[in-house]
């Protein structure tokens, strides 16, 4: 566990090298309300949120190889995975919103 006034304002850090990552701030110590992001590499890239203005509570980024997906579709928007060691094209964004009060 990190202390609240850690320099990137983590709360807790879980990995399992090349697989997965969690990554857990304190609460409302982000602007952007961000208390948990947890990575399967290659796979997803689930981002929970808090108390933000237009209530936005996940974002599920589904992301594949882009090696692999170069032959089905041209373009799209690569990203360098958490695992540092392939690039992956994300293929679809799921955001999810709270109902107003």
């Amino acid at each position: 566990l990190f202390s609240p006034r850690h320099v990137f304002l983590l709360k807790q850090w879980t990995e399992v090298l090349g697989q997965r990552r969690k990554i857990e701030f304190h609460r409302k110590s982000r602007l952007d309300g961000l208390v948990c992001r947890e990575e399967v590499f290659g796979q997803t890239i689930l981002e929970c949120y808090e108390d933000r203005s237009d209530r936005l509570i996940s974002r599920t980024i589904f992301v594949r190889n882009a090696q692999e997906e170069r032959c089905k579709h041209q373009g799209g928007a690569t990203l360098l995975a958490g695992d540092g060691f392939s690039n992956n094209i994300v293929v679809k964004v799921i955001d999810q919103y709270s109902r107003p009060e």
